[in-house]
């Protein structure tokens, strides 16, 4: 397990730059800020961490000192996800703001009130990493539930996406999913797991990694995809038509 997960970490770090480089050699990088800052800022943190091993001292303050980094990475690489699906639509975009914004708060305090489900042994109860844990799975859960909310919205309604924005969604939805299940199995089934999931988390993320890697590219920007209805059709018009008076009526109020 201990050569796996050693395999898996090197093979996240190398997609991830790779990852990088692509975006900057096609320009993307532009479009998907937040996102690229998110994989310099995770190849550096590796390239320091990665010669450590996970059971050095030093390691473990690294860890306390940017995880919330990365929290506050995601949710603005979701942020910029949802403001990039609905770009025509700034005044839906900016309600999706605030809904991430109260859904944040609110996943925090569901995870406060459900501390139980989180301790994995009550002697882990006092330590950094178990708080650390229940605020990175109050994160990960609210991001995951406003991701699939944006996926089952797109699934109704005729929005013009194009490919890559599909498999931006679609990696992270992944990700975020798999995050949250495994912080739940680690407080259902105790610390004693930790490792293993760890190493099965981090399999996932490689494989999204690889996911964008191998099909994110410039052409792909300009072929456009309709996951709902389509607009040509007489419920697509009606509910594009509601969309409209939406965004039309959400942007008159912030206005005021």
């Amino acid at each position: 397990m201990e050569a796996i997960h050693s395999g898996l970490w090197i093979l996240s770090y190398v997609a991830g730059l790779a990852l990088a480089v692509r975006l900057w050699h096609a320009g993307l990088f532009r479009l998907y800020k937040f996102f690229f800052a998110y994989l310099l800022v995770q190849a550096a943190v590796t390239t320091i961490t990665l010669p450590l091993g996970t059971n050095s001292g030093l390691y473990g303050w690294i860890y306390v000192v940017t995880e919330p980094l990365f929290w506050a990475l995601f949710v603005t690489v979701v942020m910029e996800l949802y403001g990039l699906v609905f770009r025509q639509h700034p005044g839906i975009a900016s309600l999706g703001r605030w809904a991430v914004t109260g859904g944040l708060f609110l996943a925090l305090i569901v995870s406060a009130l459900t501390l139980p489900l989180g301790t994995g042994g009550a002697e882990h109860t006092q330590s950094v990493l178990f708080y650390y844990n229940v605020i990175q799975r109050a994160v990960h859960t609210a991001l995951l539930v406003f991701l699939l909310m944006i996926s089952a919205f797109l699934a109704w309604h005729p929005v013009p996406l194009s490919r890559n924005l599909v498999l931006y969604c679609v990696g992270f939805a992944l990700y975020f999913l798999s995050i949250s299940l495994g912080m739940l199995a680690l407080g259902l089934f105790g610390a004693q797991f930790t490792k293993s999931m760890n190493t099965v988390l981090l399999g996932i993320s490689s494989g999204c990694l690889l996911l964008w890697l191998f099909t994110l590219r410039r052409e792909e920007e300009t072929r456009s995809l309709v996951l709902g209805p389509s607009a040509d059709s007489a419920t697509g018009e009606n509910l594009l038509r509601a969309m409209n008076s939406l965004n039309s009526t959400l942007l008159r109020l912030w206005h005021k």
